[in-house]
C-alpha cells in the first residue's frame, strides 16, 4: 500500500533531517566562534528589536525542519501533492512523534473562567491552540513558494524577479509634504503600531545561543539555510557611496502545522493572536511576572524620582539601545513586548497603557479591599483588554476602513447590553497575508520625523532611543501631543526615506529599508501574488491609478510576478477609509476573525462576560480619555485619530471610570423619600458583579424610621433643590437654560409624587 511506502519514507527521511539540523547547528557555532554572529551590536548591523527572538521559537523551528524535511522525501518520492499524502495518512497518528503541538492543551479549567489565559490558550475550549502565543500564522490562500520552502525568486515565465531594493527605489519614492492626509493624525500611525504589537510577532532565525546572524559575510548566505540577504544594486544611489552592496536579512523561523502532519513552511506567531493587551502584559507567565509588583494588582514602574510612573528600566540593556554615556540614569525600558524600545511614540503608548492599568487596579482596590493583588491584576487586565478593543473597533478601525466595510463585516461595536457573537468554528489566528503585507500599511503614514515641543526630531535619531522619553518638561506629553496635532502621510506607494535608508542605522550609509525588507519578508514566507490575493477578495480591476499601475508593470514585466505589499498599499483608498480594498478585505477579515472567534470579546455574553453597566463604562471610553488621564495634558482633541475639526477635550472635565459597577457589597444609602404620616424610608442596593463572592451583603437593604412634617419639609426642600438648581447633577442631567415658574411648578409636583 502507498500508505505503507509513506511511512517507510517518513521513518529514513527523519533520521536524514536529524543529520542536517545537526549540522547546521554545528555551522552556527562555527560562526558564532569565527565572531561573524554576535550577540552583541557592532554599528553596521541592521539591528533592530525585531529580532529578539525567544530561545523556544529555536526549539520549535527544529519541529518545523522535520515537518518540512518529510515533506520533501515524501513528495520527491511518489511524484503526489501534500493534499494527496494527507489523504493517505488520514486517521494515523502526526508523523512527527515530538511535535510541539501533538499535545492539546487541557481546557478544563478555563471552561468557566473569567480571565483570559495569559499565553492565549484555550479561549477556544475545543481547539486550545488557537490564538495562543507559540502557534503558527494561519492563511488565506496557499503559500507559493520556490519548492515547498525556498523563498519566492522567480516569476512565473522563469526570470529572476527583479531586487527587493530596486522595487523600493524604483517604486516606494519618498514622501513628501504634499502627500499629507488632511483630516487624519499621525496618532493612527502609532496606535497602529501599538495594536500590531497586540497580536503578532514574528519569531526570526537566530544563530548559535542567540546569536544574531550576519548573512553578509563573503559567501556565509551559500551555506546558511536562514539566510536570505537583500542585495544592493551596484548602482544604488544612496549605498553605493558606501560600497554596500548586502543588507542583512534572516529568514523566518519554520513551524510545523497544528495538526503535526506534512505540509509546507510556516511561521511562528511569539504573542498571543488576540487584542488582549499581551504588549503591555506578555505573552508567557514568565514575562508576566517580570513585569507586575505583586502588590494592588499592579505593574512595575520605574523607581526614578525625578521621572515617576514610567516603564520598569531593562537594566541588562537586552534591547541593545543606543544610550547617551554621561547620563547614566537613562536606559531603555521593559514591556510586554519586546519592541517596546523601536521609537518614542511608541513607548509613549505602552507607558499611559501601563499606568491606566495601574490607575484602574488602585480605584477597584479602593472599592474592594477584600481582593487579592491577583483578583486586581486579572480584573484590571481584563477592563484594558476591553478598551483596546473598543478603541480598535469603535475609533481605529472606521478611520481605516470606512463605515460600509465596517458595516458590511459587522465590525461596529453596540451601543447598549451585552450581544450573542461567539463562534467556536471561527479561528482568530493571524493570517500571514495580514501580518506580512496588509497590516504593514502604516509603514506608509511615517512622517520624517516626530513633532517635539515646537521642533521636529529625525526618526533616525530614535530607533531605539529613549533618550527623549527621559525630557522632565516635555517627555511623554510632548511625544503625545506631537502625534495628535500632526497629520499622518497618506497610505500609498511612498515611503519615508527615514526608513528606507536609515531604518535602526547606526553607522551613515548602513540603515535599512523598510520597504524592501516588507517585499523581501513576503518572498520568505510565501505570500501569494497581488493578483491571487485581489482574486480572493473579489475587488475589481482599476483600482490604482493609470500611473501607478503602469510603474507596477514596467518593474515586474508580467502582472502575476506583482507583489502583495507594494501593490495593495498602493491601491487607491476605499470611500471613508485610508486603504485601497484588496487590503481593505484583508484587514476586515481579519478583525471579523479577531471578533467571532474570540470568546472574551468584551461584549459577549457568558461567564466572562461584564454586566450592562460595567460595559456603559468601557463604552465611554475613547483613546483620547485614557491619554487626558494618564499625562498632564490640559486639552486635546476629543478624536485621537482625526485632525479636522472636532471639537477639542478639556482634561480637567474627563471623569474616571465609576468604580462602583465594580464595587462588591453595598452601595451608598440613597436620598430619604419625603416625609409621608410621619414616616420616612430610605434604600440601598447590594452590588455583586463577578468576581464577588456568592454572598456580600450582610443587613438590610431598607431603613424606616419616624419624622414630623419639619423632616419632611426638609427632605423635600434637598430634593426641589437638586431637581430645579442642579446641585449634585452630572452635567448631562443638568436643564439647559433657566426655570420659569410654571416649570418649577411642574417640577414641584414632580418631586411630591417621589
Amino acid at each position: 500500500m502507498v500508505s505503507d511506502d509513506i511511512s517507510w519514507i517518513i521513518s529514513r527521511s527523519l533520521r536524514r533531517v536529524e543529520r542536517s539540523i545537526r549540522d547546521a547547528n554545528a555551522l552556527d557555532k562555527l560562526f558564532s566562534d569565527k565572531g561573524i554572529d554576535q550577540k552583541g551590536v557592532r554599528n553596521k548591523d541592521l539591528f533592530g528589536p525585531h529580532l529578539l527572538t525567544s530561545p523556544r521559537a529555536k526549539n520549535i523551528s527544529d519541529a518545523g525542519m522535520f515537518s518540512i524535511g518529510v515533506t520533501k522525501a515524501v513528495v520527491d518520492r511518489f511524484n503526489m501533492s501534500i493534499q494527496a499524502i494527507k489523504e493517505q495518512i488520514r486517521g494515523r497518528p502526526p508523523v512527527l512523534d515530538h511535535c510541539p503541538f501533538s499535545i492539546a492543551p487541557d481546557c478544563t479549567p478555563s471552561m468557566m473562567s473569567r480571565y483570559r489565559t495569559i499565553d492565549g490558550s484555550c479561549n477556544n475550549i475545543f481547539n486550545g491552540f488557537w490564538g495562543a502565543s507559540f502557534t503558527p500564522f494561519e492563511r488565506m490562500l496557499p503559500a507559493v513558494y520556490d519548492y515547498f520552502d525556498k523563498p519566492r525568486q522567480t516569476s512565473v515565465k522563469g526570470l529572476p524577479l527583479p531586487l527587493a531594493r530596486t522595487i523600493s527605489t524604483r517604486f516606494h519614492l519618498p514622501s513628501v509634504p504634499a502627500n499629507l492626509m488632511r483630516d487624519r493624525s499621525h496618532m493612527t500611525m502609532a496606535f497602529g503600531q501599538f495594536l500590531s504589537y497586540d497580536i503578532q510577532r514574528n519569531a526570526l532565525a537566530t544563530g548559535y545561543d542567540g546569536a544574531n546572524i550576519d548573512c553578509c559575510t563573503d559567501n556565509v548566505e551559500r551555506r546558511r539555510h536562514n539566510c536570505f540577504p537583500i542585495e544592493i544594486p551596484t548602482d544604488d544611489t544612496y549605498y553605493s557611496p558606501f560600497n554596500r552592496t548586502c543588507m542583512n536579512f534572516v529568514r523566518a523561523f519554520p513551524t510545523p502545522n497544528l495538526d503535526c502532519y506534512l505540509g509546507q513552511r510556516e511561521q511562528l506567531n511569539q504573542n498571543t493572536h488576540y487584542i488582549d493587551g499581551s504588549q503591555i502584559y506578555g505573552s508567557d507567565q514568565f514575562t508576566s511576572d517580570s513585569l507586575r509588583s505583586f502588590t494592588g494588582g499592579t505593574l512595575k514602574t520605574g523607581l526614578d524620582p525625578d521621572i515617576p510612573n514610567m516603564l520598569p528600566k531593562d537594566t541588562n540593556n537586552s534591547a541593545n539601545c543606543i544610550l547617551p554615556q554621561l547620563i547614566s540614569n537613562v536606559q531603555c525600558f521593559m514591556a510586554g513586548d519586546v519592541r517596546v524600545n523601536e521609537q518614542p511614540a511608541l513607548a509613549s503608548l505602552h507607558t499611559i497603557f501601563m499606568r491606566e492599568h495601574n490607575r484602574i487596579a488602585t480605584g477597584l482596590s479602593a472599592l474592594n479591599n477584600s481582593w487579592s493583588d491577583q483578583v486586581l491584576f486579572e480584573e484590571a487586565r481584563k477592563i484594558i483588554g476591553a478598551i483596546l478593543q473598543h478603541i480598535t473597533y469603535n475609533e481605529y478601525l472606521p478611520e481605516i476602513l470606512g463605515s460600509a466595510i465596517m458595516y458590511s463585516y459587522d465590525l461596529y461595536p453596540r451601543s447598549y447590553g451585552n450581544i450573542h457573537g461567539y463562534q467556536s468554528n471561527t479561528n482568530p489566528s493571524i493570517r500571514n497575508e495580514f501580518a506580512t503585507a496588509a497590516f504593514r500599511f502604516g509603514h506608509s503614514m511615517v512622517h520624517d520625523s516626530l513633532k517635539y515641543r515646537g521642533s521636529s526630531l529625525l526618526f533616525k535619531d530614535l530607533f531605539n532611543n529613549p533618550t527623549t522619553l527621559y525630557h522632565a518638561n516635555g517627555g511623554i506629553d510632548g511625544i503625545i501631543k506631537g502625534l495628535l496635532d500632526w497629520q499622518s502621510q497618506k497610505v500609498d506607494e511612498r515611503l519615508s526615506q527615514q526608513i528606507t535608508r536609515n531604518l535602526f542605522e547606526r553607522q551613515s550609509g548602513f540603515g535599512a529599508d523598510l520597504a524592501a525588507i516588507n517585499i523581501q519578508r513576503g518572498r520568505d514566507h510565501g505570500i501569494p501574488s497581488y493578483l491571487s490575493m485581489k482574486a480572493f477578495c473579489n475587488v475589481s480591476d482599476n483600482v490604482h491609478s493609470p500611473s501607478v499601475w503602469s510603474s507596477l508593470k514596467g518593474i515586474y514585466n508580467v502582472s502575476e510576478d506583482i507583489e502583495l505589499f507594494p501593490a495593495g498599499v498602493s491601491e487607491q483608498p476605499v470611500t471613508g477609509g485610508k486603504v485601497g480594498p484588496t487590503f481593505a478585505c484583508i484587514i476586515a477579515k481579519q478583525f471579523e476573525a479577531l471578533k467571532k472567534g474570540d470568546r472574551y470579546y468584551y461584549e459577549y455574553f457568558g461567564n466572562q462576560a461584564f454586566t450592562p453597566k460595567q460595559l456603559d463604562e468601557i463604552r465611554k471610553t475613547t483613546l483620547s480619555k485614557v491619554i487626558c488621564r494618564n499625562t498632564g495634558l490640559h486639552t486635546i482633541p476629543s478624536k485621537a485619530f482625526r485632525i479636522d475639526n472636532s471639537p477639542y477635550l478639556r482634561c480637567s472635565s474627563v471623569s474616571d471610570i465609576d468604580y462602583n459597577h465594580w464595587k462588591c457589597g453595598w452601595l451608598e444609602w440613597e436620598l430619604w423619600r419625603p416625609c409621608v404620616n410621619f414616616i420616612r424610608f430610605r434604600i440601598r442596593t447590594c452590588s455583586g458583579p463577578r468576581p464577588c463572592a456568592t454572598h456580600v451583603c450582610t443587613g438590610n437593604s431598607f431603613h424606616v424610621e419616624m419624622c414630623d412634617s419639619h423632616a419632611g419639609v426638609d427632605i423635600l426642600r434637598i430634593r426641589t433643590n437638586i431637581r430645579i438648581f442642579e446641585s449634585m447633577l452630572k452635567q448631562e442631567e443638568k436643564i439647559n437654560g433657566t426655570v420659569d415658574l410654571s416649570t418649577a411648578q411642574d417640577l414641584f409636583k414632580d418631586v411630591i409624587r417621589q
